[in-house]
This record gives C-alpha cells, structure tokens and sequence, in this order.
C-alpha cells in the first residue's frame, strides 16, 4: 500500500474513491490523519463508530442468530464486528485528531468515550460469551441429536469428544505463540489510556479532571514501569491536582508520540481435521479446518533521538499494539475454536450422512459446500502501529525540534508553534519509509497561529 512506502498525500488523495466498507475505513482513517487531514479522518472514524454502534445495540437474538451464521457459513461472509480494541481506538484516534483540530470539548467527548469503552469492556466480554455459549450450546444439542438419529439408523453419530481432542492438539502444535504471548490486563490499551490521562492534565478543567487524570497516568507507569516520560507526567497532574501547580503555569514541554511499524494481521491456519464417528476407531475422513492466526509485523526502527534545544532524549515504548491484539486474541480464543470446531465438524458429519443416504451425487454437493466455506476471516484494521513511543523534553527557546533516526539519519526538522505545549506525532509505518510529522499545539495560542481544517 501507498502509506506503508510513505506516500501519504497520494495514499489520501485514494481515499476518496476507496470502498467504504469495515475495516477499510479504519485504514483510510489513519491515512487522512497522516496526511494532515484531520477533519476528513474524523468523518471517516464517525462512520466506522456507527458500524460499531450497530453492532453494540443489536439485539440478543440478532448476535445469537449471527454465531448461528458464523457456524454454518463462517465469519468472512458476515458483516466485519470490530474488535473491542477497535472501538476503544476509534474513539482514541478521534480524540487525537479533535486535539488537532482545536476542538477540546469534541476531545474530551472522545476520550471518555475512549475510557468508558475500555472500562466496559471486561462486562461486555463476559456478557457476549454468555450469550455465544448459550446458542453453541444448543447447536451442540442439535448435532447430538443428529448423531443419536443416525445411530438409530444403524449409522455411527459423530464423537465430538475425540474430534476435539485431536482438534486441540492439532492447534496447540501449530500455534504455540500463544503460549509466550504477554497479556494487558483487562482489556487495557496503555496507548489509549495514556493519552487520555494527558489531555486531562493538559486540558483539565475542574479539579476532577486532574484527578482523572492523575489516575490514567499512574496505570500506565504501573503497566511500563521505567519510562520516564510517563514518570514526569504523573507527577506533574499530581501537582495540578494539589494545586501546586497548573497547565497555566507549568513549565512549557512538548511531547513526541511515535507509532512505530505496523500492528499485526491475521492469516489463515488451515489444518487437516480428522473427525471421529462412534464406535469406529479410525477417523472417517480429514476435512479442512481453517482459524484465523495473529502475524507480527516489522517495527520501523528500535526507537527515535530526539533533540529539543539541549535537551537529547530517545523515545521509549509506552504501549505495544501487538500485545492489545494478542491480548483480545488469546481472550477470545476458546471459544473461536470451539465455534470452528462445531461449524467444521458439523458440516463434514452432514457431507457424511449425504453420502451414506444419496451417493456420490450428493456427496460431491455437500463437499463443495464444505470447501467453500471453510474459509477463515481475515479482515483487521491493518494500518495500526505496532508499537508506540513516547519522549518529553522542554520547548526549546528557538522552537525548532529535530528526530533523527537511530543511525543518525534525520526524520525531520519541526517548527513548533506559539503555544505553551505542542505534541508531535511521527508516524513511519515500514522501514525506510519517511516520517509523516504532524504538530498538534496544546494550550494558549498566539492569535495568528493557524491550525490545519481539512
């Protein structure tokens, strides 16, 4: 794609005429963000927040009949459901992009969206996994019948113990990632949560809001321990929150928030499954069995140097993208699994039953059916980083920030504006790929400061 080479204005200008189908324009998001054109990424990332309020206010019977469809068709032929950690980022980015903008309340609005959606998110989860046990449940009610039937008929049923047995193995010796994977806790994103705690601290209002976020921000520096740029900010909305200190007269700094490499993907696992019948100690058949697995990607480079007057200081990982997708991954595993297992062995135990009571004839129909719809889906929001690093250094007297590379090489040289805070976000998706700069000012501006509206 255009923006992983660093053709971000030609990628935006593509995006006009782009499909705007989920997770697309995600993707398409983050590329008008990095052209600069916040406005337009924010239209895009309220349209995907739509497909994702569709999603959260369906019905229980709509979301049962759904893993109803995932079971006999598959995922890929459905709607795409955006991951709970693509919710959370939507609201994020939106946050992120209203700061450009200048509009503080849109931002604050987006990042207690951005809160609330991360806060839920455990209840939610255990909310929808009750709801899919429920309905796998009573398809796996369903299937036993079908095999109680066909042993009445003097037909072997289908031996689901010894089909996921062998099903659990089989995945265990071809993933075993998963084993060494690190998990966020709770749903947690300390990408989304640090920039939250930071825009209350540099935006806040009422004593509440320093306090919040104070909070945030001491969560993150529990979850990377060590990063000194987190260290100062929590220490810095505690003084706000004491009164001992305010953004009004705060130290001026300016920040580099950089989204390094690209978030993983998922590509499809095909296995053989063996599935067993009753009463037959060979299986009867291998069939393709298909899951969707997590492939990391390349980071851009170890890290950035940054230089602010005298100040030189490298970025250090504040969140890692791949850990949030892993974590969400690993969560949701189970019953993945297990709702592949039942659609894949269900379907081949039909294709059986076909060639058993039809011939060859109807066999071949089941069969093709079978193989058409064991498919995996793929789909993922795809331009996200795979890590994200942050520095903190003081504004420089001749405003001008210089980001190298860690060979030495420059990044680019930014002119930072009249206002008592500025973040810089760097955004270098591949290696060898140029630095997309954008500056977003924080705090009092001169009047004749202008401030992009695309």
């Amino acid at each position: 794609m255009m923006y992983t080479q660093g053709q971000y204005a030609e990628a935006s200008e593509s995006v006009a005429s782009a499909s705007r189908e989920m997770p697309l324009v995600l993707d398409n998001a983050n590329i008008m963000f990095m052209a600069g054109k916040y406005g337009q990424a924010v239209e895009l990332l309220e349209e995907a927040e739509l497909a994702t309020k569709d999603d959260d206010t369906e019905n229980a019977a709509l979301k049962a009949g759904k893993v109803f469809g995932e079971m006999l068709f598959n995922r890929e032929f459905m709607d795409y459901a955006p991951r709970t950690c693509d919710k959370v980022l939507i609201n994020t980015y939106k946050g992120l992009a209203q700061m450009a903008l200048l509009n503080q309340q849109n931002a604050r609005v987006e990042f207690n969206r951005a809160y609330d959606r991360q806060r839920r998110a455990v209840e939610e989860f255990a909310k929808e996994i009750e709801a899919e046990q429920k309905k796998l449940a009573e398809e796996k009610e369903k299937a036993a019948k079908v095999a109680h039937n066909a042993t009445n008929a003097q037909r072997p049923g289908l031996d689901m113990d010894r089909t996921t047995e062998s099903c659990s193995a089989l995945v265990q010796e071809q993933m075993p990632e998963m084993n060494v994977w690190e998990a966020y806790p709770d749903f947690v994103n300390p990408y989304t949560t640090y920039l939250a705690g930071l825009f209350f601290a540099l935006n806040g209002e009422i004593a509440s809001d320093f306090g919040k976020a104070a909070t945030l921000l001491k969560r993150v520096d529990e979850m990377v321990p060590g990063n000194k740029a987190v260290q100062s900010d929590v220490a810095m909305a505690r003084d706000f929150e004491c009164g001992a200190s305010s953004p009004a007269s705060e130290t001026p700094a300016v920040w580099v928030i950089f989204e390094n490499g690209l978030a993983p993907v998922l590509t499809e696992l095909r296995l053989d499954l063996p599935i067993f019948l009753l009463k037959l100690d060979s299986p009867i058949k291998n069939v393709p069995f298909v899951l969707p697995r997590v492939k990391a990607r390349d980071e851009a480079c170890s890290h950035l140097v940054v230089r602010a007057g005298d100040s030189v200081l490298p970025t250090q990982e504040v969140a890692s993208i791949d850990r949030v997708v892993q974590t969400e991954y690993k969560t949701r595993f189970p019953m993945l699994l297990t709702k592949a297992l039942v659609s894949t062995a269900t379907k081949s135990f039909t294709q059986y039953l076909a060639e058993q009571a039809g011939g060859s004839g109807a066999g071949i129909v089941a069969a093709v059916f079978t193989t058409v719809s064991a498919r995996a889906d793929i789909r993922s929001w795809e331009a996200l980083p795979k890590n994200v690093q942050i520095a903190k250094l003081p504004m420089p007297e001749k405003r001008v920030l210089d980001i190298a590379l860690p060979d030495g090489s420059s990044a680019g040289t930014v002119e930072l504006p009249e206002s008592r805070f500025a973040i810089v976000h760097v955004r270098i998706p591949a290696p060898g790929a140029p630095a997309a700069l954008n500056v977003i000012p924080v705090g009092t501006l001169r009047p004749d400061v202008e401030v992009a509206k695309q």
